[in-house]
C-alpha cells in the first residue's frame, strides 16, 4: 500500500488500476462463516453408533460498512444448506425404516395365513 497525495491511501487492484478510498467504511473486506452439525443416525432408524457430520462454509467480499449484514446473510445461508441436507437424510432414513416395517408386517401376515 502506498500513498497518493494527502492522507488518501492508494491500493492497486488485480488489473493494476489504482483503487482509492476515503474512509474505513469504503474498504472491501472478506467475511467467512460456516455451520456444522453432527447427526446421530440411530435416532432416525440408522445403525447403532452411526453418525454423519454435515458442514457448509461460505465466503463473501463486501464493503466494511456492510460486514455485519453480510455476516448474518452468509451464516444463514450456511445453516440453511446444512439443515436442508439434514432433512434429506432424515427423510431417507424414515422411508427406509417404513419400508422395513411394511415388509415385516407382510411377512407376519403371510405366516399367519399359512
Amino acid at each position: 500500500m502506498g500513498s497518493h497525495g494527502g492522507d488518501i491511501p492508494l491500493l492497486v487492484d488485480a488489473s493494476g488500476r489504482p483503487v482509492l478510498w476515503r474512509s474505513s467504511e469504503d474498504r472491501i473486506t472478506e467475511v467467512v462463516r460456516s455451520y456444522s452439525l453432527k447427526l446421530n443416525l440411530q435416532n432416525y432408524g440408522g445403525n447403532a453408533y452411526e453418525s454423519v457430520d454435515l458442514f457448509a462454509s461460505q465466503k463473501v467480499q463486501c464493503l466494511e460498512s456492510e460486514k455485519h449484514d453480510a455476516s448474518l446473510a452468509v451464516y444463514s445461508f450456511c445453516r440453511s444448506e446444512v439443515m436442508s441436507a439434514r432433512a434429506d437424510i432424515v427423510k431417507a432414513l424414515r422411508e427406509r425404516q417404513e419400508e422395513a416395517r411394511r415388509k415385516s408386517e407382510a411377512q407376519r401376515a403371510g405366516r399367519s395365513a399359512a
